[in-house]
């Protein structure tokens, strides 16, 4: 894509954010922007890869406005799926580095873009859910091992060996137990 067609729309999702002082959702955004062309068309829902290039796309501009807006100390952008924001600037410590930021870094590369494949998408999809899925029966999994938040992964660990000790088929315990200590222990270590 040209430089000037990334100013042009870099200008309109500027005016999207001034135009919505309270944020933005992405959604909201993304529907906003439908009748530009490019990554942003009617399109864009009708599967996961057209969908993730548009996630993309919209984040490689914001991430752009946001770096230029701080560089010319004129505001700043805080960009989250949820709420997308302009905001004043806001002066920084000088003295000490900016940290890196990979998610930046992430979506300033194109070739993050470009080079992401349909089958990309829908790994990247089935990791996001099945760590969902972990995370949603984690209350039922640190149950089974008789254990509540907060709770580390040392714990976690000590405690299901214990566990697998005590109801071990081969020392006489139940393999039923056995097994849904071994399940919440998938659930919580991976």
């Amino acid at each position: 894509m040209d430089r000037n067609r990334i100013e042009s729309l870099l200008e309109v999702v500027k005016q999207k954010l001034v135009e919505s002082p309270g944020g933005i959702s992405e959604y909201r955004l993304l529907k906003e922007l439908m009748d530009l062309g490019d990554y942003f068309n009617t399109g864009i829902w009708t599967d996961n890869l057209r969908m993730f290039q548009a996630h993309f796309f919209l984040f490689h501009l914001l991430y752009l406005l946001r770096n230029r807006l701080r560089m010319n100390r004129r505001g700043d952008v805080h960009i989250h799926c949820l709420k997308i924001e302009l905001v004043p600037w806001k002066r920084v410590d000088d003295r000490y580095p900016d940290r890196a930021d990979p998610v930046q870094s992430y979506y300033l590369d194109l070739g993050n873009l470009t080079g992401t494949s349909a089958s990309d998408v829908e790994h990247l999809l089935t990791t996001f859910w099945d760590l969902y899925s972990r995370f949603e029966n984690r209350d039922d999994a640190l149950a089974v091992l008789d254990l509540v938040e907060p709770v580390t992964l040392a714990e976690i660990r000590s405690r299901y060996r214990c566990l697998v000790r005590q109801h071990h088929p081969d020392r006489g315990g139940d393999p039923a137990r056995f097994r849904e200590v071994k399940a919440a222990a998938r659930i919580l270590l991976g």
